[in-house]
């Protein structure tokens, strides 16, 4: 039986970017394994898989963990990456896979794979933007248009040189990778040329942008092992839903005038913002909610945040967990933080108003591009409810992010369903 490897880390907004490929390979006749920490996992996404549980993380994964202030103790981190190998060479002796999939906040595994770089289809799957040093894109992380001002841009985020005080942790951590990087000595072939945070990308193994071409700003020229491959979605998943959940649709659909706004700030929101930030933004809402009976607002929140959080009004509805598919499907907007479900709302031609919650990643990119192509606007979780008001009606009430959707939507649909993602195993990279 032919093998493909899968190494993830334990987060669910990534695991989902994966399953379209992972079905793809099972219905071609191959086993499918899943390689990853099932700590803090919704296992039942890849539960249809065999799941190979690591008790290591990633070097990213570990070095993440540190915080700013922290010491990094090399010596327990050149330990623990060296287990992570360890196990790793285990599963591919005995799995001996045609393809490893590798989560781009997985890729310093790539340093404990060099004795198959020759054998093996290495292919590091990202779910962001590509961001790199150029004269015309600006950073990802930045909210920011195409320009001459880009240059500078990119000036500012130079290391070593000028490191700003925030940025100082970071360093140490890309320090600690470029160690156990010469340690491994790989030969310079695959050298690390970028990183995005402390993920490193590297020269000569494949990498996929799970994003549309189309949606940045302009193709980027990339390196000839990288391509956009786009955002690998399954529009047609079924999803039962909760009789909570079909009664407060019913609702929300009573008047023709009723619009259905959908919330949701993604998984780890918590992790970016304080419990105070947050629970004034959903008070926003809540409020916003009570002045506009006609608006019907579905809110996904943290499920710490739950019995805090009360509606002032019955066209608020507030739950731990939505399924995202079947409410984004009746929204007539989508508030998000710029997540990787924006590219959902493209495909369902559903305007969006976006909150980026931090300047890591690139959550200010999406938001830029957004309001570049008039799919949406940009908020600020600082914003008062009278300010957020205004953005949601001056959304609603212009057709013209409708017509620009409408416009996106059959090109992403015409490129993006039928023969994908088959289509991109007929011409694969070259070989390096």
């Amino acid at each position: 039986m032919k093998n493909v490897l899968f190494i993830y880390p334990p987060l669910t907004s990534h695991l989902v970017k994966s399953l379209l490929l992972a079905k793809y390979f099972r219905r071609n006749g191959y086993d499918v394994h899943y390689c990853i920490n099932p700590k803090g996992i919704q296992s039942h996404l890849i539960a249809e898989f065999n799941i190979l549980p690591l008790n290591t993380f990633s070097l990213s994964t570990i070095l993440s963990k540190k915080r700013k202030g922290s010491e990094i103790e090399v010596d327990e981190i050149k330990a623990q990456f060296k287990q992570r190998g360890r196990e790793l060479r285990q599963l591919l002796e005995k799995y001996k896979p045609e393809y490893v999939f590798i989560d781009e906040f997985c890729s310093t595994d790539i340093l404990h794979l060099k004795k198959h770089f020759n054998t093996l289809n290495i292919i590091v799957l990202s779910t962001f933007i590509p961001s790199f040093p150029n004269q015309t894109i600006p950073p990802h992380n930045q909210f920011e248009f195409p320009g001459e001002h880009v240059a500078e841009l990119w000036k500012k985020r130079s290391f070593p040189d000028g490191i700003k005080e925030e940025n100082l942790s970071q360093s140490r951590k890309k320090a600690v990778i470029e160690l156990l990087f010469s340690m491994q000595k790989l030969p310079d072939k695959y050298a690390i040329w970028n990183y995005n945070a402390i993920h490193p990308s590297f020269s000569n193994i494949s990498k996929w942008y799970l994003i549309p071409e189309e949606f940045d700003f302009k193709k980027q020229e990339l390196k000839p092992w990288e391509r956009y491959v786009g955002p690998m979605l399954n529009l047609n998943t079924q999803v039962n839903l909760e009789p909570l959940h079909e009664l407060f649709l019913k609702l929300a659909k009573r008047t023709e005038s009723s619009v259905c706004i959908y919330v949701s700030m993604g998984t780890v929101i918590e992790q970016m913002l304080s419990q105070e930030v947050l629970l004034n933004f959903y008070n926003n809402l809540i409020t916003i909610g009570a002045g506009h009976p006609d608006w019907f607002f579905f809110i996904s929140i943290p499920s710490r945040l739950i019995n805090i959080v009360k509606p002032l009004s019955l066209n608020v509805f507030i739950f731990p967990f939505c399924p995202q598919l079947a409410f984004m499907k009746k929204a007539h907007l989508f508030i998000t933080h710029g997540g990787s479900s924006v590219y959902e709302a493209m495909f369902l031609k559903i305007p969006m108003l976006v909150f980026p919650p931090a300047s890591n990643y690139d959550y200010n990119g999406h938001a830029a591009r957004i309001v570049f192509h008039g799919l949406g606007e940009k908020a600020s979780f600082e914003d008062s409810s009278d300010i957020i008001a205004t953005r949601i009606q001056s959304i609603l009430n212009t057709k013209q992010y409708s017509r620009n959707l409408d416009k996106f939507q059959k090109i992403l649909r015409r490129k993006y369903q039928k023969n994908y993602p088959a289509n991109l195993f007929t011409q694969l990279p070259p070989e390096i």
